[in-house]
This record gives structure tokens, C-alpha cells and sequence, in this order.
């Protein structure tokens, strides 16, 4: 697609810069009339706005942009139809008695997208236009600077022809609202109420075993429960050098004991790494503070995520006791919540082809949180919280999967929140009762933020 920018028309009557709403969006539609009737165009909107450039002294500016055209239907037309083009709409537009000039039209094309003069990075907006400052509630921003709005006026130059008439306003908290002659006024979170983000994850059990495996993240912990002591207050876990960038966490088997008065703390400490990519050597974190605080089945996960080999250790804190232990299950964890966002969980589709006879075959969708989990002594399972979905569950008994055979699976209509600022997301956990039962599977995951 290409876009058509009109820079600095000029002129008189409803031509002369606008200073109001309705004397832009009457210049504006004055220009989309005058546009429509060049030959061979058309276009999927065309905006107009008041601009102010850099010269000395500054002059305010009606300039227009049409977005997405096509000439004699070709969305990228070469030299000679642009220069076609361009000459009728110039001589179109100064055909009016009250349009005295227009200082130039640029034509860009944008090949395998289209090409908006409006461009959103990020949370931003801002104009794409390389050589002009855009007035905004009568304030002008310079090439590149964020889209802002200055005060509570209106924005000059969001009139969108086409389609419905668009202002950004903002209120006393300084929100965004939007006002379309369609759907009336609504702030930004309303617009985006409704709309589901999806993310897909990728999955085969080529050259890996039966048993359970995971999707958007993983939880890894030994079966066995550690004793720490103050005779052997350390326990280690993981392997050196593997790059893990998880959570360390336990499961408690019970408030922990401090006899002789004092205070015992649990501590974990290794290689850590944030999210910015900081790694730090000898790190350490203290995630219990007082062991005694402690009850049966309460979860506890480090902020830091660790790499490689990590020690949990108990550490005396307070006074001098003379005995003191916990016994917990232990572990990492990962998991997906979309860049530390709240979020709710809407669906969960997984589309797959086997690649061995399986009976036991399960698909379960976990809401990682810290409420759900039990301790066990010798046989602990790491994510064995209550499911928001599983395949097992709804399809009964036709949930198995066989060699070169499709499978599928998909629950619409859901609604878990999760609250992703916190120390929660979702994890989807694989059980395989057979080798190589899965040759490959896609799962994608909606949310609603």
C-alpha cells in the first residue's frame, strides 16, 4: 500500500488554517470531496490536521494525509503514475477558488503492509512525518517526540474520513479517551476490553520419555523431601551451568522448629539473573525470614530467578539456638504471565499428531499460584494444583493418542484471572504414559488484559 501526503494547502474561506474542530473537519471533508474526484483513486481514509513548522518565523499549516490508496488499482504505482497522480491532485485541489496553493505532494510506499502516517510504538503514537512538527491542543512536538496531549484540549488533526470522525481527549486523571461518531466516547481500556492476545507454544516428544513435561514454562523438584537441620542446614539443587532462569521454591512441611531462642531463616544463594540480563555471582535472597512462621503446605517463591547450581540453606538470623530444622519439598519454577501483566485467561486450543500408541496421554492447564499445593514427604509433584482445564476430565474416555493419528483439544469461554504483576501466570503440563507418543502439538493460549 502507499500513503498520499499533502503538505501546507493553502488558501481562504474554509481553507485558511483551522482554529476549531468544526472548521477543521469542514476543511476536511472539503479536501476528501475534492480528492474523490481524481480519477482513477481511491483510498481507506484521508486525515487532515494543523501542523506548524520550524522556520523562522513559525508558520501554522492545512496539511492531509490519505492512508492505504491505490492508483488505477495499483498499491505501489511507479515513478510516471505517481507523477500522473500527483499533478491531478494538485491541479484538482488549486481548481478551487478558495485553495491558492499546496507546497508539495509526497507519495511513500510501504510494500507488504500498509503505510499509516500515524505510527504506534510501543504504548506510543506519534506522527511519521520526517520534516514538520505536529501542533497538538495548540503545543507543538518535535519529529519523533511522543504523542502527547497538552492540557485538556483537543487534539488538531484527527479527523478521519471514511469511516466515523476520531478525538483524543484527555480527562482530569490524565486519561486517553476516544470519541468516534460510532461508538461515542470511551477511554483506551474500554477499547481494548474484549480483544484476546494470543500466544502459541510449540511441543514434541521426539528423542525425550514418557512422563511429565511442560509448555509456557516448568516446575522441577525431587520427589524426596529435604530435612534441614543445624547439624546439616544446606541442600543443593540443580546442575551447574544450566541456564534454569527460574524461581527457586518450597513447599513446607510444617513450621520449622527453633529451639534455645533466636530466629532461623531459610536463604537461597548461587547465580542470579534479572530480567534485564544482570547476572550476579554469589547472590543470595532470603525468602523465609522466620522458619517458625511457617504452616503445612505453604508456598514460598523467590523473586530472583536463579541459574545453575543454587543451595537452600537455613541461617541463623537472631540469638544463638541451639537446635532448628525445617522440612520442606524443594525446586524451580517458570512460567508465563505475559511479561508481568494481570491478565485473564480465556482460552486454550492445542492441535497436535501422534507419533505412538498412548492411554495415558493428558493435557492440563495450571493457574501458577501459591495457593494449591501440598507437601509430601517422598512422592511430591510439583504443579499438581487444581486444573483450570483438563483434557482428561472433559473428554472421559476417548483421551487417548495413537501413532500417525490427529488429535486435538480446545476450551473457549473461560475466565481465570491472573494476576501476572504478582507471582502468578500459567504453565501447561504434558503427561506421557508412552515414548515419543507425541510427534508434534501447538498450543495457544487467549488472554484478555
Amino acid at each position: 500500500m502507499s500513503s498520499l501526503f499533502i503538505r501546507a494547502i493553502t488558501g481562504t474561506g474554509i481553507y485558511a488554517v483551522p482554529d476549531t474542530d468544526a472548521e477543521l473537519t469542514t476543511a476536511t471533508n472539503g479536501i476528501a470531496t475534492i480528492v474523490s474526484g481524481v480519477a482513477g483513486l481511491s483510498y481507506a481514509r484521508l486525515l487532515g490536521w494543523v501542523e506548524s513548522n520550524s522556520d523562522t518565523p513559525a508558520t501554522r499549516t492545512f496539511s492531509a494525509n490519505i492512508d492505504a490508496f491505490t492508483y488505477n488499482g495499483d498499491e505501489n504505482p511507479d515513478a510516471a503514475e505517481v507523477a500522473a497522480l500527483t499533478t491531478a491532485i494538485e491541479v484538482a485541489l488549486e481548481a478551487d477558488p478558495d485553495i491558492s496553493s499546496v507546497q508539495v505532494i509526497e507519495v511513500n510506499s510501504w510494500l507488504n503492509d500498509l503505510y499509516w502516517l500515524w505510527q504506534l510504538t510501543g504504548n506510543a503514537l506519534h506522527p511519521r512525518t520526517t520534516s514538520h512538527d505536529v501542533v497538538v491542543g495548540g503545543s507543538s512536538i518535535v519529529d519523533g517526540e511522543i504523542f502527547r496531549v497538552a492540557g485538556k484540549t483537543r487534539i488538531e488533526g484527527l479527523v478521519n474520513i471514511g469511516s466515523s470522525t476520531t478525538w483524543i481527549t484527555e480527562d482530569g486523571s490524565n486519561n486517553l479517551s476516544f470519541t468516534d461518531s460510532v461508538s461515542g466516547t470511551k477511554t483506551l481500556a474500554q477499547l481494548v476490553a474484549g480483544q484476546v492476545t494470543y500466544k502459541s507454544y510449540g511441543f514434541t516428544s521426539r528423542g525425550i520419555g514418557a512422563g511429565t513435561h511442560y509448555v509456557g514454562g516448568f516446575y522441577s523438584a525431587l520427589p524426596a523431601a529435604a530435612f534441614l537441620t543445624q547439624a546439616s542446614p544446606s541442600i543443593t539443587y540443580g546442575t551447574a551451568n544450566i541456564a534454569y532462569g527460574a524461581h527457586a521454591f518450597i513447599v513446607a512441611g510444617g513450621a520449622g522448629t527453633v529451639v534455645g531462642g533466636g530466629t532461623v531463616a531459610l536463604r537461597i544463594s548461587g547465580t542470579s539473573i534479572t530480567d534485564a540480563g544482570v547476572r550476579t555471582i554469589l547472590d543470595t535472597e532470603t525468602i523465609v525470614a522466620d522458619i517458625t512462621t511457617l504452616s503445612t503446605d505453604d508456598y514460598v517463591e523467590s523473586p530472583k530467578k536463579w541459574l545453575g547450581t543454587i543451595t537452600f540453606e537455613l541461617i541463623v538470623t537472631g540469638g544463638s539456638p541451639s537446635s532448628y530444622s525445617l522440612n520442606c519439598n524443594y525446586g524451580l519454577c517458570k512460567y508465563d504471565d505475559f511479561g508481568n501483566r494481570n491478565y485473564t485467561l480465556t482460552d486454550i486450543e492445542v492441535v497436535g499428531e501422534g507419533g505412538g500408541n498412548d492411554s495415558s496421554f493428558e493435557i492440563v492447564l495450571l493457574h501458577h499460584r501459591v495457593t494449591g499445593w501440598t507437601y509430601d514427604v517422598a512422592a511430591f509433584e510439583p504443579g499438581s494444583l487444581p486444573p483450570i482445564s483438563s483434557m482428561e476430565d472433559d473428554y472421559s474416555t476417548e483421551d487417548d493418542i495413537a501413532n500417525n493419528t490427529p488429535f486435538a483439544y480446545k476450551r473457549a469461554g473461560l475466565s481465570e484471572s491472573i494476576n501476572g504483576v504478582g507471582d502468578e501466570g500459567h504453565i501447561i503440563k504434558i503427561v506421557m504414559g508412552a515414548t515419543n507418543s507425541v510427534q508434534f502439538m501447538n498450543a495457544h493460549i487467549g488472554v484478555q488484559f
